[in-house]
């Protein structure tokens, strides 16, 4: 799967004063691209952690470029990694309206287990994103 995108339409409560989306609700959008990739990957979330794995963000990135408003119709672009390193896995997003780029940025993710230890990505997990 080269790219992966999921759309969302922007709510009354996820504006600010001024009427422009809080920066903080594009991160919630970039959780709900990749749920809705690891579902379609195959990988259902809530069954990883219910088994003890755990895929946390330990960083993220975005770069606003242009303002989104309530009732705006968005577009959510995730870029699967093209490699797993030892622990840790990168995903890249663009976050459009009607073709207008909004937002770009990433978020990196570590493999925990269920005592929040760091491990290397179970096989089950790189055998489905590779059939993926």
């Amino acid at each position: 799967m080269k790219h992966f995108e999921t759309s969302l339409r922007v709510r009354y409560a996820e504006t600010d004063a001024m009427g422009i989306v809080h920066h903080s609700r594009y991160f919630v959008w970039l959780e709900l691209a990749r749920v809705e990739w690891l579902k379609a990957c195959g990988l259902d979330y809530k069954t990883m952690e219910s088994q003890g794995f755990f895929l946390p963000v330990v960083q993220a990135d975005l770069s606003y470029q242009s303002p989104a408003f309530f009732d705006d119709f968005l577009r959510v672009v995730l870029t699967p990694p093209e490699h797993i390193q030892r622990v840790r896995f990168t995903l890249t997003y663009e976050l459009f309206r009607e073709g207008t780029l909004l937002a770009k940025g990433f978020t990196v993710h570590v493999f925990l287990n269920q005592e929040r230890k760091l491990i290397k990505p179970p096989a089950f997990f790189l055998e489905t994103l590779q059939k993926a």
